[in-house]
């Protein structure tokens, strides 16, 4: 009998990959048992970044261990497979901490981090700029910076779930400028930023908490907050609240023209205060979401706006509030090919053909 090495069978499927980037170089960063070998493949992700060269791509392939923490110190686009991939056995793409700093000639400006779970803090230091950062799945953990201001970072698509000092995004430096956080969930967990834009964002949990601390010149639009207070009024400060849902926190006051909250104003917000509890129903709230939140996240949670939500259609651009609303409508599907299906024999008799199915979704 003829033992079949699976490894070499996802070697030549990596190849389905390599049209993503003519121009760039794919390297892969793989901690599996019998994972392929070749001179891109790294078995573990800092050596990846490390060889890359400026610009190149850099795929997270998912795996039961963890890569670690990690240092990034030149442009590059690091992708994982997501953190609900839809194929079989979806193992995930875990990493530790990601610090983006400086190297000799370079810094790591420019980067684009996608599809990975995270145990560690996202560190941005120095004056780095022009981050995307999009569909991971932060555990326990933040996005966080030193005190030099940064530039054009991008937040979307992500899942932020709770932390002990409830704090996921601490982007509140006095220097930042335009710093774009949209279509994230944070659950039991709060942000603080420094002119910003945080729209289309759901925050919500089980508990009674506060979304918003420590922020100033910022414009929350679009945003939904369950059970979460949306402003911290001992700490957040000329800020701007438009079109956004409050609903179950200990106090759901939003800033509106005719009474401005201190030194925060807004208008076009909705909250249980001037709608009826007949009309703001937490049972037909979202399509699937427990009526007192969560303190963690399902896979199963469906935070579409249910047909009785008042939400809907209520956003500043007249789509809906919420994640599914806005100019980029949350998805966690990352944008590359992914095998779903690979079923082999276990065992062939030498000179025998291989029976194989496999099934990949473009996306």
């Amino acid at each position: 009998m003829k033992t079949v090495n699976k490894g070499l069978i996802l070697g030549v499927l990596l190849g389905l990959w390599s049209g993503v980037a003519a121009a760039q170089t794919i390297r892969i960063a793989n901690n599996n048992a019998n994972a392929p070998t070749g001179d891109n493949v790294f078995s573990t992700l800092q050596a990846a970044l490390d060889m890359a060269e400026v610009g190149d791509i850099i795929h997270v392939i998912g795996s039961p261990s963890s890569y670690g923490n990690v240092t990034v110190r030149k442009l590059l686009h690091i992708f994982g497979i997501g953190y609900n991939p839809d194929k079989d056995l979806p193992e995930h793409s875990l990493v530790g901490a990601i610090t983006l700093t400086t190297g000799t000639g370079t810094d790591a400006s420019g980067t684009h981090i996608e599809g990975l779970v995270l145990s560690g803090n996202t560190h941005i230091t120095q004056a780095i700029s022009d981050i995307t950062i999009r569909k991971c799945f932060f555990s326990n953990v933040m996005i966080k910076e030193d005190n030099v201001g940064k530039s054009n970072i991008v937040i979307t698509d992500n899942i932020f779930i709770p932390l002990n000092v409830n704090l996921s995004i601490d982007l509140n430096w006095t220097g930042n400028d335009n710093i774009i956080v949209r279509n994230n969930v944070f659950v039991y967990s709060a942000v603080q930023l420094h002119n910003a834009l945080v729209a289309n964002n759901v925050f919500t949990t089980g508990a009674q908490a506060i979304g918003v601390f420590n922020s100033s010149n910022t414009i929350f639009a679009n945003n939904i907050f369950f059970r979460m207070q949306p402003v911290d009024t001992g700490s957040v400060a000329h800020c701007i609240y438009n079109n956004n849902l409050a609903i179950g926190s200990m106090d759901d006051t939003l800033p509106t023209v005719d009474a401005p909250m201190g030194t925060n104003t807004g208008q076009g917000n909705i909250n249980n205060a001037i709608l009826s509890p007949t009309v703001i129903d937490p049972v037909n709230f979202f399509v699937n979401y427990p009526e007192l939140g969560d303190t963690n996240w399902d896979d199963s949670y469906d935070l579409e706006l249910h047909l009785s939500n008042p939400g809907i259609g209520a956003g500043i651009d007249g789509s809906d509030l919420g994640i599914f609303g806005g100019e980029d409508p949350f998805n966690n599907v990352v944008n590359l090919p992914i095998i779903q299906i690979l079923n082999t024999a276990a065992s062939i008799k030498e000179g025998n053909d291989l029976p194989t199915t496999v099934g990949v979704q473009a996306n």
